[in-house]
């Protein structure tokens, strides 16, 4: 849970590196549902979770962006494929 967590941070910092994505609000498609409850609410109990939430949210204020994260299924995401393939 923690490595999807620092993909996130990774994708949130590098979408705050341009100056002209402050101020907007960026959408965060994610296939674990308990980063994407933990991100929305911004808050978690987790210690796998609360790194991410307080660094989404420092960039988030530090830019004036909003971070929307949704949930989709790892059967539909193309990035999650090549790791289940039995080699």
């Amino acid at each position: 849970m923690r490595t999807e967590g620092r993909a996130v941070e990774w994708a949130v910092r590098r979408l705050c590196r341009s100056k002209r994505n402050f101020h907007k609000r960026h959408l965060l498609l994610v296939d674990n549902l308990p980063l994407v409850l933990a991100l929305t609410k911004g808050r978690a109990t987790s210690m796998f979770l609360l790194p991410t939430c307080r660094v989404v949210c420092a960039l988030s204020l530090m830019t004036g962006s909003r971070f929307v994260s949704r949930w989709i299924p790892s059967e539909y995401n193309p990035a999650d494929k090549p790791s289940r393939v039995i080699a």
